[in-house]
């Protein structure tokens, strides 16, 4: 990931350190949620001094608000307009107040991204915009894009790829980058937003001689339903070999805890998607159902990252 000095300098110029500096350009830019976790794994620390030294900070300057969730720890809203602006990022909504679905969808896709900073993202509208359409000459229309209801009446404006899921490029065995979309799942169960994200990015991927090198989609999952993905790979465990004591619980509960049915009701009016198609998952149908998934999108053989 490529930290721009200048961002870094106007955050340390706020009063933060460099590793403070460089872990708030990663949350403002790909989350806007965080928790105290997440920078200990980023700056490689145990919780102490420093991680209680910046939680004070953010808290103290009106930088960010800190939100208990039931009996798992706080999650921290990086807000402050005088943080995005430092990034060059003040127009991005990650600034706002969000559902507890985003919420939770963001601290995956922040946990995805901590985890493989070694490759160049694309973090903006912009820069999307500038690479598949001026580099790979691939025509506006086909891709991602929802429109929105102006003021003016009959005036819409149209937004690409305002999932936000991470999207980088990494070497590969060709002369040009190979491109990594992603889907980032929140752990609830259903897949119905997995369905409805190949639909809206399904014209791109058909589009396949417009990418020089190669490009792959990963599924990044929360905790629970990643652990189920390693099928994918051969290694199987039985739901009895689950270790309750484990470490770094997931900061929300199960989708059972808080009514399965509930929430799936209120993703599908959201979402616009029929009761018919409103399925659960079980978890131990993770690996079959993506695959299916992949196989009727044309994306190809599913592997993990």
């Amino acid at each position: 990931m490529n930290f721009p000095e200048s961002s870094l300098a106007n955050l340390s110029s706020l009063g933060y350190t460099e590793d403070e500096a460089r872990f708030l350009y990663v949350v403002a830019t790909h989350s806007g949620y965080f928790s105290m976790r997440q920078f200990l794994q980023f700056t490689g620390t145990k919780s102490g001094d420093k991680s209680m030294a910046f939680s004070q900070k953010l808290l103290a300057k009106g930088h960010a608000t800190a939100r208990s969730f039931l009996r798992n720890g706080l999650v921290y809203h990086l807000f402050s307009r005088i943080v995005y602006r430092a990034i060059d990022r003040e127009n991005l909504r990650n600034r706002c107040a969000h559902s507890l679905e985003h919420i939770r969808t963001r601290l995956v896709a922040l946990d995805f991204v901590l985890t493989h900073l070694q490759y160049e993202y694309l973090e903006t509208e912009d820069h999307k915009l500038n690479y598949f359409c001026q580099q790979l000459d691939i025509p506006k229309e086909l891709l991602p894009v929802k429109r929105y209801s102006g003021a003016v009446h009959n005036r819409t404006t149209e937004r690409y790829f305002v999932d936000k899921c991470p999207m980088f490029l990494s070497s590969g065995s060709f002369s040009s980058p190979v491109v990594t979309f992603t889907f980032v799942d929140p752990g609830l169960g259903i897949l119905d937003s997995f369905k409805t994200h190949l639909l809206a990015y399904g014209s791109l991927f058909e589009v396949r001689s417009a990418f020089r090198g190669t490009a792959r989609l990963c599924f990044a999952s929360s905790n629970a339903v990643r652990d189920c993905s390693e099928n994918l790979s051969g290694h199987r465990r039985a739901p009895c070999e689950e270790r309750p004591g484990r470490r770094n619980p997931p900061l929300f509960p199960a989708p059972e805890a808080v009514g399965r049915a509930k929430i799936r009701e209120a993703h599908n009016r959201r979402h616009g998607v029929p009761p018919s198609l409103g399925q659960a998952l079980r978890p131990s149908s993770v690996p079959e159902t993506l695959s299916k998934l992949a196989r009727r999108h044309r994306i190809g053989r599913l592997r993990p990252l």
